[in-house]
């Protein structure tokens, strides 16, 4: 929703400066239903390694374990890059930009960069979550 929705409708806003704030209200929206997720997905991690015990660590049924747990990392590890680049964003301040993630020759190197980022790990984050989709399917379908 963020990548293909929220980030691409800040071209809608006439002002170019205030594409960056429009998009910053709805991801702080959203930010406490991804600590909820965040949480689910470390109990998860936890679950694993507590009655995942006493089979092979290779075995069949432990590879999509394996599988989940990094993905699972790598979403954790994309959703802290996307806080960390999103706030040097808006530190920034109103700069002109096209969308919330893409820059224009009028904006600022430093929040470029940050946006080059944050358009990196939006799309790191479902494509790890549907990774982790597809585990938990062969997982389930392999008992």
């Amino acid at each position: 929703m963020g990548a293909i929705g929220l980030n691409a409708a800040t071209r809608e806003i006439d002002d170019p400066t205030q594409r960056i704030r429009v998009a910053s209200a709805g991801w702080f929206c959203w930010a406490p239903l991804t600590a909820l997720a965040i949480a689910a997905h470390l109990g998860d991690v936890v679950g694993l390694a507590r009655w995942g015990r006493g089979s092979p660590l290779l075995g069949r049924h432990n590879v999509p374990a394996i599988l989940r747990t990094v993905a699972t990392g790598v979403a954790l590890g994309a959703t802290m890059e996307s806080g960390r680049s999103g706030r040097q964003v808006i530190a920034g301040g109103d700069v002109p930009t096209a969308t919330a993630v893409v820059p224009i020759s009028d904006t600022p190197d430093e929040v470029a960069a940050a946006m080059g980022r944050l358009r990196f790990v939006q799309w790191v984050m479902p494509l790890s979550t549907a990774a982790i989709w597809v585990c938990n399917a062969v997982q389930r379908g392999g008992r």
